[in-house]
This record gives C-alpha cells, structure tokens and sequence, in this order.
C-alpha cells in the first residue's frame, strides 16, 4: 500500500490500480484523518469530505464504481465492505456521519438511486419535563447481500441484516431488521420475511426468461445467526472505543477479513 501525505497529519492509504481524483476527496480544515482506498477500486464522482478530525473512511476493493458523498465529521468510521453495486442514476447514496459515530455496511450490496443515510438530527431535541435529550446520535449498520431501494432513508439506530430487503422510499429509524426479511414504508414496517433476492435483472427480459425463474433454488444468500455471527453493537463500541484513526484502520482491517457468511445475520 502507498501512503500519501496531506496537511496536518490527514492520510490517504491506497493500492494498486486505484482510480480517483483531487476532486475524489476534501479535507475541510481537519487533522489526523486517513481515507483507505483497496487495490482497483474506482472512486467515479463519489466526494468524501472530512469536516472534523480522527476519522478513519476504509473502502474495500470493487469491481463495480463507487458512487456516493460522504460528509465525515470527528471520530466517526466509514466502513463499504467487497463489490457493492451503486445504482447511481445521478442521484448518489448521500452519508452524513456525525459526534463521533459510524456507519458500517457489508459486501455484495445494491444501493439504488437517491438513498439517504444518516446517524444524526441536525438539532438536539429536549424534553420539556426533563430537559434531557431525546435524539441522542445512534450508529447505521448494513450487512451482507442488502438490497437498499430507490429514494430510502436510513437514520440513526437502523440495524439491517445480511439477506434483507428496503423498499423504495422507505424510512427506518432506529429499526432492527432481520435477515431475509422486507421492510417498506414511512414509517418503515416489516411486510414480509423468509425471502431471498438475486442481482438478476429483469429488465430486458423475454417471457422465456420470465418462465425460467419462476423457480430458483439456492441457500447462498439466506442467512442465519450462528456461532460465528458478530454483534453490531460491540462493533459499534469497539469502533467508539478507539482513540485514532490508526486505531479505527486496524479494527477495521480485521473486520474486513472476517468473510464468514453470516457474520452480519440477525
């Protein structure tokens, strides 16, 4: 791996065949920030801005181009796991990362057109009996083989499990969503469960091939927690728990050489 030197200790760490560009990548004023970038990976248009200090971005190698905006405020961690599809359309995943949270995502995922995700309110929310806040900021996590639809919002808290399915326009907040499960909706809402999906496309199907996959018979992508399952909230505390981004790096290298199948199940 290369490692390329930036003011005020801010890093970007990338290997062979990276494709980006000084467009790629912001350092707001910040310090002591590292980007990750894996051996052939494309960054497209994507934009990673780092607004705050001691963030740590660490993008895994992919066939597929990157296509998102991620604004990264102080101590968060940015996690994309192998090979995910972004549907860009001219509408790219939009991340907002916020007081010192995370957002992780697995691998072989498909991010349609105009998602959103964001683990923060812009403001704070107070109790008029209490005064205590009511909105404190919670991190994202998305497993393995997550299938994220047009125009869906993830906010603070949402926990999806490898297999699952969001609808388009679909709103989750704080939702725990099990594996191989369909939520759609505002609020989001369980519709359906025990399903898988493909990355076939249909679009330009003829009746033959309609024909031909009425029936589909596979277990790759059905997921189910076992011994070897991680929990997202000591990823959540383990990744809050470092104190650099060195640290976060290092974490995160280990959890990206976890290729156990159902280690995102719920």
């Amino acid at each position: 791996m290369q490692v390329y030197e930036i003011v005020d200790g801010n890093r970007v760490i990338f290997g062979e065949r990276v494709r980006l560009n000084e467009k790629n990548i912001a350092f707001g004023g910040g310090r002591d920030n590292i980007l990750y970038l894996a051996d052939g990976l494309d960054l497209g248009d994507s934009v990673i801005s780092f607004n705050g200090s001691g963030s740590t971005v660490f993008l895994s190698a992919n066939a597929h181009r990157y296509d998102f905006h991620a604004s990264v405020y102080n101590n968060s961690a940015l996690y994309m796991g192998e090979e995910n599809y972004f549907n860009g359309g001219g509408e790219p995943l939009n991340i907002i990362l916020s007081e010192q949270k995370h957002l992780v995502m697995g691998s072989y995922c498909t991010i349609s057109f105009g998602v959103w995700a964001r683990n923060a309110d812009a403001h704070l929310i107070y109790s008029t009996e209490t005064m205590e806040r009511l909105n404190p900021t919670r991190s994202i996590f998305i497993g393995d083989h997550v299938w994220i639809g047009q125009g869906a919002m993830l906010l603070k808290g949402t926990r999806i499990g490898s297999g699952s399915i969001v609808g388009a326009g679909a709103v989750v907040s704080g939702k725990r969503i099990e594996s191989n499960t369909i939520w759609a909706g505002n609020p989001a809402r369980r519709v359906k469960d025990k399903i898988f999906w493909t990355s076939l496309y249909v679009h330009n199907w003829s009746e033959r091939e309609t024909e031909y996959y009425q029936r589909f018979e596979t277990d790759a992508v059905t997921y189910e927690r076992d011994a070897e399952s991680l929990s997202f909230d000591e990823i959540d505390r383990q990744l809050s728990a470092c104190r650099t981004a060195d640290d976060k790096l290092k974490y995160l290298l280990e959890l990206s050489n976890n290729q156990s199948k159902n280690r995102f199940a719920i």
